[in-house]
């Protein structure tokens, strides 16, 4: 502390044109408080970022995407609404007294630093689907369109969006969120862009109505349960992505003992599933849960605190075994079963029941296909289907892009940076130049399909955006419709 405070005094002393800042916080060795934090909120009124107004504040790596955890606690989508109710003011903005500044990541591009990794990984790991942080790939293509455009919208360079919806409450306190589509249940805009998409321009520009002969499609998409299908009817087309043909059943089989968890070196198990049922947790469900990491299962599911669950492998030599005693606390969703313990006293760690997991059902083989549609928005005739593999995560957001033109679709399904230069790390990042990633699919549409898009179904006339949910549950954490410009193109 010594130390910083001499480092203060001389940064102060040099006169600088920039503040000078020293996490975290307010403290007398900072010029502007700096709130040091990933997760919505931020701090209403006297809190946080705002806890000392005479000096501002800025959020710093606020917008680090939180793909590997059971929820969102933060993400760039966050940030900029979080902005937007700052800026509206009134009821709900929580009364800001200033709009702060922001760091939304460590990098503006995505490099080959921590930004593309999360905190758990370990070296050889393989690229994650979405980097962690970071927002434009070398080659200028944004990590996701839906984000540039809101980060655009923000900074006043114009509205881009034909639609947006990212289930996000207009307010300052409000968390992340998710839509929820459960097995055989629709979720359906009501997207209706008449007059805004015109058949009478090209595919990269606006034609004489400011409309345009196509549109951008992009959707985050969390397959929950590691089952089943998404089907996304989308300019008239039908995008499916699809993991498994049957069901899969997981079970917790042989408890492997009640284990001591702490904050280093880390988790017992360090995978969260989304949708984590807290209140209705059993050592069962969260093996069921634990199934869908890649889409092939975990070894080991754990629970702590009677409703938290996990996944990974226990490494039996590292971690600690406790008495059974410790893992006493209740499942929520079945008082009679034990799901791990609460923290001991001193705050030494939760205590972590574990199991092995054992399943049955067919076998994952991730497909991401585009069709025509039918009457009632059903899939028709395929036009092209491609296996995307392990590039189609579980236990993590999937950023599914679909370009759709009358006579064209292409579709992109988490671009990576070996997409871009030819490989994930050094020296094979090196291979080829930066270049926009190629579409997984690139189709010609038949003529007469063709021709009713022109026609029609593009040009405004009851086009809809919807998803159903088939054989899994499945959750969408934001959806887009852009104009049809590829910035890799430009």
């Amino acid at each position: 502390m010594a130390l910083r405070d001499a480092g203060f005094r001389w940064a102060t002393a040099a006169n600088p044109m920039q503040p000078v800042i020293s996490c975290w916080d307010d403290n007398n060795d900072t010029q502007v408080v700096d709130q040091h934090k990933y997760s919505a909120p931020w701090g209403g009124a006297g809190q946080g970022v705002f806890s000392n107004p005479a000096k501002g504040g800025i959020v710093t790596e606020a917008g680090c995407r939180w793909f590997q955890q059971d929820k969102d606690h933060g993400s760039p989508l966050t940030v900029v609404n979080w902005l937007d109710a700052i800026r509206r003011g009134g009821p709900g903005a929580g009364n800001a007294p200033f709009s702060p500044g922001v760091m939304v990541a460590w990098e503006v591009m995505v490099g080959n630093s921590a930004t593309r990794w999360g905190w758990l990984s370990k070296e050889g790991d393989a690229e994650p689907a979405v980097p962690w942080c970071g927002m434009l790939y070398p080659d200028g293509t944004p990590v996701s369109y839906t984000e540039a455009a809101a980060f655009r919208s923000y900074l006043g360079h114009g509205d881009d969006f034909l639609y947006l919806n990212t289930w996000l409450e207009p307010s300052v306190a409000a968390a992340e969120t998710y839509l929820t589509i459960a097995s055989g249940s629709i979720w359906e805009s009501g997207w209706k862009p008449a007059g805004q998409l015109s058949s009478s321009s090209s595919s990269s520009s606006g034609g004489s109505n400011g409309g345009y002969a196509g549109a951008l499609f992009e959707v985050a998409v969390w397959a929950i349960s590691g089952d089943g299908a998404l089907h996304i009817e989308a300019g008239g087309f039908n995008i499916s992505l699809s993991v498994t043909k049957e069901p899969r059943i997981c079970t917790a089989t042989n408890y492997l003992g009640c284990f001591q968890e702490g904050k280093r070196p880390g988790f017992v198990l360090p995978v969260f599933p989304i949708n984590n049922a807290r209140s209705t947790m059993t050592n069962k469900l969260c093996a069921s849960l634990c199934k869908d990491a890649n889409f092939k299962p975990y070894p080991n599911s754990g629970t702590e605190r009677g409703h938290y669950c996990m996944c990974g492998k226990v490494d039996t030599v590292k971690w600690k075994k406790l008495n059974d005693t410790r893992c006493s606390t209740p499942c929520t969703g079945d008082k009679r079963e034990k799901c791990g313990g609460e923290p001991a006293p001193g705050g030494t760690g939760d205590a972590v029941s574990a199991y092995e997991i054992a399943c049955t059902g067919g076998d994952p083989s991730p497909q991401l296909t585009v069709s025509e549609t039918v009457g009632g928005g059903g899939a028709g005739k395929v036009l092209g289907n491609v296996a995307v593999g392990d590039r189609m995560m579980g236990v993590a957001w999937n950023i599914l892009r679909v370009l759709v033109e009358p006579d064209r679709v292409r579709a992109w399904l988490n671009p990576t940076f070996a997409d871009v230069t030819g490989g994930s790390v050094p020296p094979n990042d090196l291979k080829s130049p930066p270049h926009a990633p190629a579409p997984l699919l690139d189709v010609q549409v038949p003529a007469a399909a063709a021709k009713r898009n022109a026609d029609g179904r593009i040009a405004g006339v009851g086009v809809g955006f919807s998803a159903f949910a088939e054989g899994g549950a499945w959750a969408l954490d934001y959806a887009s419709v852009l104009p049809p410009t590829l910035f890799g193109e430009q």
